[in-house]
């Protein structure tokens, strides 16, 4: 009878750990990121100097089951937000670089005045922006002036990022 008991016991228990090991309804684990990352300004090719955090942006969450999640924010204009802009000091450079991973590009370039606050003065420097090789911009900079930047990440979305040159 202790044998049977005995034997029922582990059986129960063996049972019972083997439930615990096995996940039910886990979602996927989510191998990105739930918004765009910030994109890091080089000033003088040296390290990251310039941290910007996304403003507006559309992103696009693949949830591992063959759906996907989409997310869209939706940020203030530069002008509104002017004195929480990340700022770049142009005594000390004339132009700032971007770096991209592969399947990244900057897709547009803009600026205002920052003294006139004019929303309609919006000016587009795509012209004056260098690729080096498609993952490395140049991109002039002027005292004065705010800056937004829009980098495309392909099929994970797109966002805007802004700056001050001052």
């Amino acid at each position: 009878m202790k044998h049977i008991l005995l034997a029922l016991i582990i059986i129960v228990l063996a049972v019972a750990f083997s439930a615990c090991s096995v996940p039910v309804n886990t979602p996927p684990e989510k191998d990105a990121a739930e918004a765009p990352p910030e994109l890091e300004l080089y000033i003088n090719e040296e390290e990251p100097s310039v941290f910007l955090k996304p403003g507006t942006y559309e992103w696009h969450i693949d949830n591992g089951d063959g759906t996907v999640t989409g997310i869209n924010a939706d940020a203030a204009h530069p002008l509104d937000v002017l004195d929480e802009l990340a700022v770049v000091d142009t005594t000390k450079c004339v132009a700032v670089e971007i770096i991209l991973d592969d399947g990244m590009e900057v897709t547009a370039v803009n600026r205002w005045d920052a003294a006139a606050a004019d929303y309609d003065g919006q000016q587009e420097v795509d012209g004056e922006v260098v690729a080096a090789d498609k993952t490395v911009y140049r991109l002039p900079v002027e005292a004065g002036w705010v800056y937004d930047i829009h980098v495309d990440f392909g099929d994970r979305g797109d966002s805007f990022y802004a700056f001050a040159a001052k």
